[in-house]
């Protein structure tokens, strides 16, 4: 998972660092917006700095280092069986960060991921 999350956060900062923000601070900040996004409070201000194309492309930038940080619960690496509930939901916040790494022009990181996991379901 460390080296999936590298490839991200590297790809993450170099496409980020174009639109004049900090990478860390605008990811810091986006979980703000998420909240507001889930209790269906107005988030139209939250990236109004940002054109149409570029408010999209930004958001899904976020979306992927959301999900990147999601590899991480720890209830996730505490598991018996790899196939079971909690390993399971590490895989899908995996599969979505890369999906939308690959959306954003990225390289398609699943087969790297795959041959990294493959170790851990072996027995």
């Amino acid at each position: 998972m460390n080296t999936l999350r590298d490839e991200l956060a590297g790809f993450y900062v170099e496409r980020i660092s174009r639109f004049g923000e900090s990478p860390w601070e605008l990811r810091d900040r986006y979980i703000y917006h998420v909240l507001a996004r889930e209790s269906k409070e107005d988030t139209t201000e939250d990236f109004s700095q940002f054109t149409g194309e570029e408010r999209l492309e930004v958001e899904r930038l976020l979306e992927m280092q959301r999900h990147a940080l999601m590899m991480f619960t720890s209830c996730g690496w505490f598991f018996d069986d790899p196939a079971g509930l909690e390993a399971t939901q590490i895989i899908r916040y995996a599969h979505r960060a890369i999906s939308l790494h690959t959306q954003l022009g990225g390289t398609d990181l699943m087969g790297q991921f795959e041959a990294l996991c493959a170790p851990m379901l072996e027995d």
